[in-house]
């Protein structure tokens, strides 16, 4: 058991406050939010720590939090999905940070969702670590399997607009200033492969490969590789359902790569191993 920590995680409010000029704060009611820039003088911790309710809280296996990609709003070019957690304790602190895939997505913002009571919160973006870093607080408790905020994305140009649990890596959030454990829960598409495959008619050989690999599709779509870091090797390769498609791996390094293949807003997913 351990005593509660009302106050987000000591070193993200560190890091905050070392970026008083560039963090943005956002306070949010039921009736929405604010946004502004002001300085993270401003706030008094000691005096926020003072005024907690004291009690004791065990952050354990029962405690997740979840990157909700399965519920992204798609516009053109831009995304945005949920965060939120599960928890059987009750929650005063939620902190989280990630890195992005920059070679398909840039980071816009991140948005609250009001959780029925007010909500301190802290997001900044250190183009230094390439990490983004959120914090928030609450006088009471905040709302359990709730979303609490909306990371905001845009697509980097050239890049298919549908979102992979790749983009986001290095993962780190607290509940109550304790670590737990994050989820990415993937766009709904990825966990369809066995019944695309049957649906699209879609084969992949040889796999294991040595510098082709030949696609079979009864449709058009759009290929792409990426390696196991999210980094896009290969795209906008197009399908045709007419005949056999040959891709040419030749000058990529052995390995596993994840090949996807997009037709008509759902997503095939698969790894392939590339053996000279």
């Amino acid at each position: 058991m351990k005593s509660l920590k009302i106050i987000g995680c000591a070193w993200m409010l560190m890091f905050l406050c070392a970026q008083p000029n560039s963090a943005k704060s956002l306070v949010v009611s039921a009736s929405g939010y604010t946004e502004s820039a002001n300085s993270f003088e401003r706030i008094n911790v000691a005096e926020l720590a003072n005024d907690a309710i004291l009690g004791t809280v065990s952050i354990d296996s029962a405690d997740s939090v979840f990157f909700s990609m399965n519920n992204a709003i798609y516009n053109g070019t831009h995304v945005s999905f949920p965060i939120y957690f599960n928890s059987d304790d009750l929650i005063y602190s939620f902190d989280y940070s990630f890195k992005f895939n920059h070679n398909r997505v840039a980071f816009d913002t991140i948005t609250m969702e009001p959780a029925g009571q007010p909500l301190l919160a802290f997001f900044h973006y250190n183009t230094n670590d390439s990490t983004v870093r959120f914090t928030s607080s609450n006088l009471v408790a905040i709302a359990n399997a709730t979303p609490i905020a909306m990371i905001h994305f845009d697509f980097v140009g050239g890049t298919t607009p549908l979102l992979d649990s790749t983009d986001l890596y290095n993962l780190k959030s607290y509940l109550n200033g304790d670590a737990t454990s994050e989820v990415i829960i993937p766009p709904t598409t990825v966990g369809l492969n066995d019944d695309l495959a049957a649906e699209w008619g879609l084969s992949l050989f040889p796999v294991p490969t040595s510098s082709e690999l030949n696609v079979k599709i009864n449709r058009d779509a759009n290929l792409e590789v990426l390696s196991l870091d999210g980094k896009l090797v290969m795209s906008n390769i197009n399908l045709s359902f007419q005949g056999m498609n040959t891709l040419n791996l030749q000058d990529l390094q052995n390995g596993i790569y994840l090949l996807r293949v997009i037709s008509e807003g759902s997503v095939f997913s698969q790894k392939i191993v590339i053996a000279k």
